[in-house]
């Protein structure tokens, strides 16, 4: 993007956490997963986001391979740096409903690139994104487990601060994100984080 628009600077960060746009001086952020009504943002549809639960053949060969999800308590389990309490994983039930499922957690990780590391090392299971481990999965460095419970998938927003005129810099960028994730217009949800 830079290449086609000498003119434009970015500045541009990764963060699992949900940044407040106005207080932190963000003029779009992408969002992964459900969004909360908010009158003072405006929200574009990108796509969705798959996960899968992964582990390594060298894992699986010294724990067996989960066939129920209730197989997970004896397992060990890589999460994200936790947002609250508890550790879940988000997995459907029976009925096809998603529920958040209590995991054993073995090590918690703030950064996905780690996670699939550690994942790849062998030192237990994960559930991440499909386009991080993808090339993982074709080669068999990874064995995806329990697919069918794995979880639905996740939307992924542009969000930004509605105002009455957007800048051109702005614009762009927005342009950009919504030209790459191939998204006919007819999914724009105003209003909406």
């Amino acid at each position: 993007m830079s290449k086609q628009y000498e003119e434009l600077d970015l500045s541009v960060t990764f963060s699992d956490r949900t940044v407040d746009l106005m207080a932190d001086g963000i003029d779009v952020a992408v969002r992964v997963g459900a969004l909360n009504d908010n009158i003072d943002l405006v929200a574009r549809r990108l796509g969705e986001q798959r996960r899968v639960i992964c582990g390594s053949p060298s894992y699986f060969e010294r724990r067996g391979i989960p066939r129920l999800k209730e197989d997970l308590s004896q397992h060990a389990c890589i999460t994200g740096w936790p947002a609250t309490l508890r550790h879940s994983w988000l997995l459907k039930n029976s009925d096809g409903t998603t529920e958040a499922f209590e995991i054993p957690v073995r090590h918690e990780i703030g950064d996905c690139e780690a996670i699939l590391a550690t994942a790849l090392a062998g030192c237990g299971l994960a559930q991440v994104p499909t386009w991080l481990v993808e090339e993982h999965l074709r080669s068999g460095a990874l064995i995806s487990v329990l697919d069918e419970l794995a979880g639905d998938d996740v939307p992924i927003h542009a969000i930004w601060i509605k105002t009455p005129y957007i800048q051109p810099k702005l614009r762009t960028v927005i342009d950009k994100l919504i030209e790459l994730a191939q998204v006919p217009n007819s999914e724009f949800i105003p209003g909406s984080r």
